[in-house]
């Protein structure tokens, strides 16, 4: 039985460039949305509802991908970064949400 296919130069690149437009698109996202002007804490919620939601999606579709890949290591890679990258986001967007309804939590 053969092992999987290493992967060159031209799928790295690819990969990196296709992580680099992710990653920049996902923090462009965060940056971008005027989070301080969410004053109801319905919309909190459902924003962080959301982030929560579409970051469990990303996750599963990003593991599909990888057992699916040519270069499956070269995909788990990826994957690993642009998930962090977003778990960083959603992190960083649920403590901003949950500190401006109760700021006396936060030091």
């Amino acid at each position: 039985m053969l092992g999987p296919e290493a992967a060159g130069p031209l799928q790295i690149g690819a990969m990196l460039g296709r992580l680099g437009i992710a990653v920049t698109a996902v923090l462009a996202v965060y940056f971008m949305v005027p989070v301080q002007n969410w004053d109801n804490i319905g919309v909190r919620a459902t924003a962080v509802i959301v982030g929560l939601t579409g970051f469990g999606a990303i996750f599963i579709r990003q593991m599909r991908q990888v057992r699916e890949a040519r270069y499956p290591v070269l995909r788990a890679v990826e994957a690993i970064a642009l998930v962090a990258t977003l778990f960083i986001v959603v992190v960083a967007s649920t403590h901003y949400a949950f500190s401006a309804v109760t700021p006396s939590s936060y030091s």
